[in-house]
Formats: structure tokens, C-alpha cells, sequence
């Protein structure tokens, strides 16, 4: 068992989470640590539709207990006309350090799994380490990990842009690697990332130091135009736009501006109303105020002194 906090909250909790069939076939994920939820309902055991998790010492005592609620994603009739479910469930769990073993029920206690905790967890090595002062682009992340008993390792990749807010960018896989694009991630000078080796219930934590990744600023991207090109003269085009704060992870509305190369300036906001003249236009929405002198080839891409997203709409002529 893990010996220290891994979100720096002082206690350990796991994410519980899996999939239970109509059979009562239950199928679980590796657990990974995460954070304590702010508050959680407290239902009693024996609650329909929940699970029950034991936590037990050595001797098979009883440390704690904890009922997970589910719920229903699939609802079919066999053939014998009764209607059966399938149930998904995924909840944080304080995780008691004495525990060696952790048994799941039903409501009505039929135990349908019980695993037992190794006494030793997985080991892991994170050796990668920036290329230069600034990291961008689709970089592969290695690291090396292994288990005195053999046992199979998911893992389960963590970034964070400020030392504070972290995020998943993929998901737990078997894989000793991961690609990232750091052209899509929040930027800062406190970028780190922090890999997650799980045995199924044993974890250990890699991660590397400090690092810095281009801030992205404000990105904006057309969501929609109504109609879709081609557009009978004279007719009222919707346009729909967004500009994201990656770092802030917040929508700012107010700061979009549309214009057309055809007809100048179009106005601002994340929803606009215009008429368009005959012809096909490049429809560009910008954040705050662009540089006229920003190159072609820069559309689409994040540049925190320019950033832009473009699309064409062919107006067609009278008549």
C-alpha cells in the first residue's frame, strides 16, 4: 500500500468504478487514486440498486465498509419476459491503509468478487525529461515499471500546467507510453506530469520536474453557420463561435470579432446575425484584436499574439 498522498490531501481514496451485467457478471477497472469528493450521500446498506465494498485486515476482519451506488445504462426483455438490467457504478472510496483484501456485493450480499491486496506494490521510473526550454508539439512519454509478483500494471497519466489543476489527457492503459500534444495542452512554467502505475489496487507514483509549455491564451473556434453554404442571396446567415481560456478553462464570449473577406466587418459576439454579398466569402473569427499582417498558414493553430479559426461560405448570386 501507498505510504503517501498523492493529491497532497493526506488521506487515500480510489476511484471504483466497472460495469455490472444483467448476470450479475461484474467487470471492475484497476483502481487509481484520486480526490475526496466534497460530500458524498450516505446511504444505508442493503439500499436497491448499490453495491457493497468491505475493506478487510489480514485476518479477514471488517475495516470498513462502503455502499456505491449504480446506475442503470441498458434495460432489455428476454425471452422470459422479465426485464433485467445492466448497471455501471464509478465512485471514490476512502481506502483504509491496514487493507488486504476487499470483497464486493450486492444489495442483498451474494459476494461477487473478492480481491486480495499484495503485500508489495508496483515500482515505476520516469525518465523522460524536456527537450528544451519551452516543450511543444506530439511528444512520447516513456517510463519503465515493474512487480516483485508479476502482476499485470495499468496506468493512468496526469498533467498539470500550474503545479495545482491536474487533468487525465488519455486514458489508463497497459502501455508504458503515452503520446501527448503539447500544442493542445494548458501552458505555464509549472507543467509536470505525473504517471500512475495500478496493480489493481497498489499504486506507485512517478513524476518529473517542473516544466515549461506555451500558454495558449484565448482560442477561438466556429462552432456552426446556418444555413450551410451554398446561401440563397439576401438570405440571414447565423454564425456561432467560442473562445476558450485553455488555462483558465472558462468560455469568454465577449472577446470574439467576425469579419469577411469580402465584406469587412461582420461584428462581435459569440452568436451574430448577417447578410452576405454574392461570392465566396473566408468568414474569420478572431479574439480581441488581430494582426493584419498574421501568415496563411497560421489559421487554426494557437498563437497567443493572433489566434483565429476561418471558414468558407459561397453566397450565391440573384436570379
Amino acid at each position: 500500500m501507498p505510504n503517501f498522498s498523492l493529491f497532497g490531501n493526506g488521506e487515500e481514496w480510489i476511484l471504483v468504478s466497472g460495469l455490472l451485467d444483467s448476470d450479475s457478471a461484474l467487470t471492475l477497472s484497476p483502481f487509481f487514486p484520486t480526490t475526496p469528493p466534497r460530500s458524498m450521500p450516505r446511504l444505508p446498506e442493503g439500499t436497491a440498486g448499490t453495491l457493497t465494498i468491505s475493506f478487510l485486515d489480514s485476518r479477514g476482519r471488517l475495516i470498513r465498509q462502503a455502499v456505491v451506488p449504480t446506475e442503470v445504462i441498458c434495460m432489455h426483455q428476454p425471452v422470459s419476459g422479465v426485464t433485467e438490467l445492466s448497471r455501471t457504478f464509478s465512485t471514490p472510496v476512502f481506502l483504509p491503509p491496514a487493507t488486504r483484501a476487499i470483497r464486493i456485493a450486492t444489495a442483498k450480499g451474494e459476494v461477487l468478487e473478492e480481491i486480495d491486496v499484495p503485500d508489495q506494490g508496483p515500482a515505476i521510473a520516469l525518465d523522460w525529461a524536456p527537450a528544451g526550454p519551452e516543450t511543444t508539439g506530439a511528444t512520447t512519454i516513456e517510463w519503465r515499471a515493474d512487480h516483485p509478483a508479476d502482476i499485470p500494471l495499468t496506468y493512468q497519466v496526469f498533467y498539470t500546467h500550474d503545479g495545482q489543476h491536474w487533468q487525465t489527457p488519455s486514458l489508463p492503459d497497459p502501455s508504458p507510453s503515452v503520446c501527448l500534444d503539447f500544442d493542445e495542452l494548458p501552458g505555464g512554467a509549472e507543467a509536470r506530469i505525473r504517471v500512475v502505475a495500478s496493480d489493481g489496487v497498489n499504486y506507485s507514483v512517478a513524476q518529473t520536474q517542473p516544466f515549461r509549455v506555451a500558454r495558449k491564451g484565448l482560442l477561438p473556434t466556429i462552432l456552426s453557420v446556418e444555413p450551410s453554404s451554398p446561401v440563397p442571396p439576401g438570405e440571414l446567415l447565423l454564425l456561432r463561435g467560442q473562445a476558450l481560456d485553455l488555462e483558465r478553462n472558462v468560455y469568454v464570449p465577449e472577446s470574439l470579432r467576425w469579419t469577411s473577406s469580402r465584406d469587412g466587418e461582420l461584428g462581435t459576439g459569440d452568436t451574430l446575425l448577417t447578410r452576405l454579398s454574392p461570392g465566396l466569402h473566408e468568414i474569420r473569427l478572431d479574439v480581441g484584436q488581430s494582426r493584419p499582417d498574421a501568415p496563411a498558414d497560421a489559421k487554426n493553430l494557437p498563437n497567443t499574439q493572433s489566434p483565429f479559426a476561418v471558414c468558407d461560405v459561397q453566397v450565391l448570386p440573384p436570379g
